[in-house]
């Protein structure tokens, strides 16, 4: 199935603002986000669970424009978007 990943604030001008990924059936949303973390190169980041947060920087990974668990199984068609933190004066 494909779930749509979205990259917002750096991310999105490291990576892309989205891209699509071809996902197995029963996947959870901590285990694409700790994909998509390592396929971009960003797997020194360590995934909290019981938070939605990645450290360091607290990074938020939200599923169809919410924070879910990350125990949440995905449909086809989600959207997961990784947004770093906003910085800025």
């Amino acid at each position: 199935m494909k779930v749509k990943i979205r990259f917002l604030g750096y991310l999105a001008l490291k990576i892309g603002t989205e891209l699509f990924l071809e996902v197995e059936e029963k996947i959870t949303l901590g285990e694409v986000a700790a994909r998509v973390l390592e396929e971009h190169d960003l797997s020194q980041a360590e995934l909290r669970a019981e938070s939605l947060r990645v450290s360091p920087g607290h990074l938020r990974i939200l599923l169809n424009g919410r924070e879910q668990s990350f125990n949440t199984l995905l449909q086809e068609g989600d959207e997961v978007v990784f947004l770093p933190p906003l910085v800025g004066g």
